[in-house]
């Protein structure tokens, strides 16, 4: 094994261990649990910013993914769970939820994209374009 590969496959390790732990964060919004955690490490990984080096398309894309993608899909399968008598609370339990969540966790890992892309962190751990 090369050491490029030791390099991403230590970043992987990391961000999985920082996945795991903090899942352990979380709070209440409308009776769901929103760990914002999960984002923060899905966009620090985003495919979009490998395709487009770009952070903010990467950014919307996990929100958008996320929060409406996910929580669109989500609904129907809660309100066939729980009943149609139920589906103005389902979309107040599920989308919002989500979307907040999401929210916070891309507003961390822009904050901690931007940081690292000013500190030239890609470039010195030579992971950007390998």
């Amino acid at each position: 094994m090369d050491g490029s590969n030791v390099k991403k496959l230590s970043v992987s390790g990391s961000l999985c261990a920082l996945a795991v732990v903090g899942s352990m964060f979380s709070f209440p919004v409308l009776g769901s649990k929103c760990a914002p955690v999960q984002h923060m490490i899905n966009v620090l990984c985003g495919i979009v910013y490998h395709k487009s080096k770009k952070v903010f398309p990467t950014l919307l894309a996990e929100v958008f993914g996320t929060a409406v993608i996910g929580g669109l899909l989500a609904y129907p399968v809660a309100v066939f769970i729980m009943g149609k008598n139920m589906k103005n609370v389902v979309f107040y339990a599920y989308i919002i939820p989500f979307f907040i969540s999401t929210f916070v966790g891309t507003v961390i890992a822009g904050v901690l994209l931007y940081s690292i892309i000013k500190i030239n962190v890609f470039s010195k751990l030579k992971l950007e374009n390998s």
